[in-house]
């Protein structure tokens, strides 16, 4: 009674200082003496004034109608090697708010599953859907009843039209492939025939057992390594190139490659060493290099085996030979040296190069050199000291030589690469090696102005984030072009630039700016069409601008074709049409116009996507010619990822009958939350007119309920009509549909010995119970063991079947029984003997 006493008290308080004073003038301690903070409804008040739902006069602030589209509630769970997009159609063109997705039975999602750009291996895939089905009380099963179909690119996940589930999760799953590398080495015959060599390949130094294809670790670096006899073979070239060649031991060993990088083959091409013969016109006595001594009879050949390209061989003799034109027919020699000996068993020594014959480029070394620093060359993993025949295909790589470097001076693209091709482009690309003086310059990274992205990395790989870096001039900028959906590129997608000391610090695509590199496909691009309807326009400016910096005005004095007439009589003209871009949004302008008072323009936009039948409609109204409408923008979120494409949009421009949207300013324990007939929400003061349909629903705050509700709860009242019969009528509906309170009764059934069944609305209901006042709620009371007796027998007919075990009675609900419990004595059941 005390604390009955307290609470009223602290009530009439409240009501003379005002709701907004609550917290202030309830001290911490005194409340929690009260117990007023374990009350439910006072909580319930506290926590919606710290959520900002109750304004500074301490009433409910208006809440949004929070309608669910559908019955089940779907969350999508995120994988970071994984890039899923979900959409509602086949054609994925809508795409699905993950964030707040509401489906029904029998609805279909369509997934787009791809990568990520930090995913740890490029093994790594998309492998699978994994669903769980969530009930009321959240236990989780797996949906074994969703079926997932994988229909070309894309994967269809079906809720079954039998699916009785509250919530479903999808969970993408990803797997990895094992790295499987195919390894090969051949030689090529006299036909061109790839012949294997069947050497042996190893992957981190341990033996590939399958020597076609190597099996590797998708998650680890890795290193490809090969060994051939050297005896039998030679090396001519690698696919990739290799980073290290020894010709005597035949090995090739490759640059180690990380998980990240593409999966690539190996490839390794040798040549079959070769002998050649050089005939000798008289008896000698000769020693090739540091071998043995071999005696040539006259009109003999002396043999020369086991040769290889490149291979230097030292003839002595003891007599003079002419060798330069002995070896003439042979077509691989070259005599590059001879001298006469002074001392030991032979007089003379000829120095013969193998030639390849088939070589389409001489380098020499030595002609591509500069005053600042000596330039390394290095072919097959060899340096190149020496003038060489080299053919169409192989590779040179260069770098400076460090300790050699002038200081302040710098190689740019050191350990590049130049492929031989024909002698005048492979001269032009060794003539362009050479060391530049170590300056800095700031470099603009700008980015499209539409239509995609440039992602940018420095020579180690590392991406580059900011709008600008400095780097030294004749540093290499790598940069990759993005497009976005529905947009091309006119040239390469990965290309480099060198930085260079100019006027023109931004890096430049080949040669030309970036901002408008890419291009909007026609497919791409919407047809715009503009409708003028028949009212006095004679002096209005109407000025409207698009993408591709395309501007229209309406002229005045020019015909124009008439396309139609509306219900209302109207004839309508047809002003424009014409493809417009995308990237930019459309504006639309007034002037020289002045409206009349109770009149507007109205600006009606229609915009309709590609493989969707609704079409997305937007009203806009201007009464004041100084004010202009909303920007009409296409792609508002991922604009880059977006798959929709839009196939047209109207613009009918008219002049209509206004008026202003008027809401009661204070609705008892209630809000009113309307919206126009495209699903907008009603602000005071939006522009309408009047013969436009709105959809308002009065909600009642928590505690109460809407007399006559007629949604799917029961507890809210909505209607849709015109906005003049709402602006009319909405004080005699707010008395017919006022909120009430609903009666908080405490249901008893303290009888152990007998079985309490209360039924209020055709429902069971039991323990605490919000109940609207003038329902009835029933109790059928059945005692349940042989002590207790009802004071008196009822049911039967006549007395017959009467029983003093069971009975049942109805009570009307009024705000009399609120706060209180009702037990049996309430439905007039009494027990024999109280």
């Amino acid at each position: 009674m005390k604390r009955r006493m307290f609470l009223i008290s602290v009530a009439i308080t409240i009501i003379f200082s005002g709701c907004g004073t609550v917290n202030d003038y309830i001290e911490s301690k005194l409340v929690e003496k009260s117990g007023l903070n374990q009350d439910e409804n006072y909580v319930n008040y506290v926590n919606k004034e710290e959520n900002g739902t109750v304004d500074s006069e301490g009433y409910y602030k208006e809440m949004e109608e929070n309608e669910p589209a559908g019955k089940i509630h779907v969350t999508f769970s995120t994988n970071n090697n994984l890039r899923v997009n979900y959409y509602e159609d086949q054609e994925c063109s809508v795409s699905i708010d993950t964030n707040n997705c509401y489906l029904e039975p029998g609805d279909t999602i369509y997934a787009v599953p791809k990568s990520s750009n930090n995913i740890s291996s490029s093994e790594y895939y998309f492998d699978h859907f994994i669903i769980y089905d969530y009930d009321h009380i959240g236990n989780c099963t797996l949906a074994d009843n969703l079926k997932v179909e994988l229909l070309q690119d894309k994967y269809a996940i079906m809720i079954p039209e039998d699916f009785n589930g509250d919530e479903i999760s999808i969970n993408p799953v990803g797997n990895f492939n094992k790295r499987q590398i195919s390894v090969s080495d051949y030689y090529l015959d006299e036909n061109n025939n790839h012949i294997s060599v069947g050497g042996q390949w190893y992957v981190n130094g341990k033996t590939v057992d399958n020597s076609k294809v190597a099996e590797i670790n998708p998650t680890e670096s890795y290193i490809i390594s090969y060994k051939y006899n050297p005896d039998e073979y030679f090396f001519v070239a690698s696919d990739p190139e290799c980073y290290y060649f020894n010709g005597i031991d035949g090995e090739v060993i490759f640059k180690q490659r990380e998980a990240t990088d593409v999966t690539v083959p190996f490839n390794v091409e040798l040549k079959k060493c070769f002998s050649l013969k050089i005939a000798s016109d008289e008896k000698r006595d000769v020693r090739i290099n540091n071998n043995a001594k071999i005696v040539v009879k006259a009109g003999h050949d002396l043999e020369l085996s086991s040769l290889k390209y490149g291979d230097l061989i030292s003839i002595y003799t003891d007599k003079e030979w002419d060798l330069k034109s002995d070896i003439a027919d042979t077509g691989m020699l070259e005599l590059e040296d001879s001298s006469e000996l002074t001392d030991g068993d032979y007089k003379y020594e000829y120095k013969l190069r193998v030639i390849d014959k088939n070589a389409s480029f001489y380098f020499d070394p030595a002609e591509y050199q500069d005053e600042h620093g000596k330039i390394v060359y290095t072919v097959s993993g060899r340096e190149v000291t020496k003038p060489i025949e080299l053919y169409k295909g192989q590779k040179i790589s260069y770098k400076a030589d460090k300790n050699s470097v002038e200081e302040g001076y710098w190689l740019p693209d050191s350990n590049e690469l130049i492929t031989v091709s024909d002698e005048a482009s492979t001269m032009s690309e060794l003539n362009s090696i050479g060391f530049v003086k170590k300056e800095t310059v700031t470099v603009l990274l700008n980015q499209p102005e539409a239509g995609g992205s440039i992602i940018y990395k420095d020579s180690e790989g590392n991406r580059l984030n900011d709008d600008a870096v400095d780097l030294y001039i004749g540093e290499t900028i790598y940069m990759k072009m993005v497009p976005w959906n529905g947009w091309t590129l006119d040239g390469e997608t990965e290309v480099t630039y060198q930085v260079t000391k100019n006027d023109n610090k931004a890096a430049t695509y080949c040669g030309k700016s970036v901002s408008k590199i890419f291009k909007e496909q026609d497919n791409h691009k919407p047809s715009l069409t503009v409708i003028l309807e028949n009212e006095d326009w004679q002096n209005i400016g109407i000025s409207i601008k698009t993408a591709d910096d395309y501007e229209f005005n309406y002229d005045k004095e020019k015909e124009y074709s008439k396309v139609g007439i509306d219900i209302v009589s109207k004839d309508k003209y047809l002003i424009e049409e014409k493809k417009i871009g995308t990237q930019d949004p459309i504006t639309v302008d007034f002037k020289n116009y002045s409206i009349e008072s109770g009149k507007a323009i109205k600006v009606n936009v229609t915009k309709k996507i590609k493989g969707q039948k609704k079409e997305t409609i937007e009203n806009f109204y201007i009464n004041d010619i100084s004010d202009s409408i909303d920007k009409i923008s296409f792609y508002d979120n991922d604009i880059a990822n977006d798959t929709r494409v839009f196939e047209s949009i109207q613009i009918s421009i008219g002049i209509v009958d206004i008026d202003k949207y008027e809401c009661p300013k204070k609705v008892d324990n209630a809000s009113i939350v309307a919206k126009d007939e495209y699903g907008k929400k009603m602000t005071v003061g939006d522009l309408i007119e009047p013969e436009t349909k709105i959809t308002y629903t009065i909600i009642p705050v928590d505690g109460y309920y809407i007399e006559d509700a007629n949604d799917k709860d029961n507890t809210q009242y909505k209607d849709t009509v015109k906005y003049s019969k709402y602006k009319k009528e909405i004080s005699d509906i707010l008395k017919k549909h006022g909120a009430k309170k609903y009666c908080n009764i405490t249901l008893d059934s303290s009888d152990n010995f007998a079985k309490y069944t209360y039924k209020y609305d055709g429902q069971t209901v039991s323990g605490n119970v919000a109940l609207k006042t003038g329902k009835k709620l029933s109790l059928e009371y059945e005692i349940t063991d042989k002590k207790h007796t009802l004071a008196e027998a009822s049911g039967g007919v006549f007395g017959i079947g009467a029983s003093d075990k069971k009975t049942s009675s109805k009570i009307e609900i009024t705000m009399d029984y609120d706060g209180k419990k009702i037990t049996k004595k309430d439905f007039g059941i009494k027990l024999k003997g109280e």
